[in-house]
């Protein structure tokens, strides 16, 4: 049975919970260029079919074909000279296993990682020269398994009975970093090495990760066992620090996204639900999310310029997919359909 688009978007929304970009954003011309990704559902079967805006203008890189029911779903963007990748599933309707197949897409084009033997979903990526990595999770009975392939060709992160996943990729000249989660311990792995970042006590989770020089920088959430909340943090060189004050304790709250910029480090986030954004630690307004049923999943920064992408509410499942440069609101669709934008990347 396919998902609704609401339960797609809290995943989404997680992921990106995807997956997460983990991009760095030094480099300022006058007129970057604004990519995004995302969704949109077809009008007959409520099926997705992913899209690509560059600067506002979309490219469909699945069927958009309204008699089409295949599902796809693309939550990490990346983009490398040229070309531009991102990274989510494929779904076909004449799937005899009913599962989703791990697949990117390189400037449209899709490349299925995985076979239909198991469900596998893609939530992150990374192009080191011209080695193409992608990691995410596969489904093992009714665990989960942290995967990660290159070129193709699958690598071994973690191959026993502990659930364990990926959420995010990126790199640092040759350097590879995965992160996400094996059982109970947040745990990136750097060139398929692992390092534990909590001692176990609480279940904790890495949902982004950005490097710069010898500072390995990684967000997400560990459990608060006496209050049974998730508490949003961020860690430096493998040390935690939480970014909720005591007083916000009664809220879970979730770090997906981290861009390093200058010497700014930049968060974004949900607590109670709502979406929130950090720079240096501090809890900085984006009140244009206050006044509208808004949630953002993606995060660039340029110079002083921040960007947000996302989707605005206006009614049931009437979801229309945007970014927003400074708390100004572009829109790519309109309410007719259910639309998402899932990640973006400016430069």
């Amino acid at each position: 049975m396919k998902k609704s688009f609401l339960s797609i978007l809290v995943v989404a929304a997680i992921i990106a919970l995807g997956a997460t970009s983990c991009k760095k954003d030094d480099d300022v011309k006058p007129n970057p260029d604004v990519h995004v990704i995302g969704m949109q559902s077809r009008k007959n079967n409520g099926a997705f079919t992913v899209k690509y805006w560059k600067n506002g203008v979309v490219e469909n890189w699945t069927s958009a074909d309204e008699h089409n029911s295949d599902d796809a779903s693309a939550n990490a963007l990346l983009v490398s000279g040229n070309d531009v990748y991102a990274a989510g599933y494929y779904w076909p309707l004449n799937s005899t296993s009913g599962n989703k197949r791990a697949t990117y897409w390189k400037n449209g084009t899709p490349v299925f990682v995985s076979t239909e033997a198991q469900e596998a979903v893609l939530t992150g990526i990374a192009v080191v020269g011209s080695d193409v990595y992608v990691g995410g999770r596969e489904e093992i009975g009714l665990g989960a398994r942290a995967r990660l392939w290159k070129n193709g060709t699958p690598i071994t992160l973690v191959d026993d009975a502990y659930n364990s996943e990926v959420w995010c990729l990126t790199s640092s000249g040759t350097d590879v970093y995965a992160c996400g989660r094996y059982g109970k311990f947040a745990t990136y792995w750097k060139n398929g090495v692992a390092t534990r970042l909590n001692d176990g006590t609480n279940y904790a989770v890495l949902m982004g990760m950005a490097i710069s020089g010898t500072n390995v920088y990684a967000i997400g959430y560990e459990r608060d066992n006496t209050t049974q909340r998730d508490i949003a943090k961020y860690w430096k060189n493998g040390v935690g620090i939480a970014l909720l004050k005591s007083s916000d304790i009664q809220y879970d709250s979730y770090a997906t996204r981290i861009v390093l910029s200058g010497n700014d480090v930049h968060i974004l986030g949900t607590k109670d639900g709502a979406a929130t954004y950090w720079k240096n630690g501090v809890e900085t307004d984006i009140s244009f999310t206050k006044s509208a049923s808004t949630s953002l999943s993606g995060l660039a920064v340029v110079g002083s310029d921040v960007y947000f992408s996302g989707c605005q509410r206006f009614a049931p499942n009437k979801y229309m997919a945007k970014y927003w440069k400074n708390g100004v609101a572009v829109n790519l669709t309109d309410t007719a359909m259910a639309a998402y934008a899932s990640d973006i990347i400016v430069k």
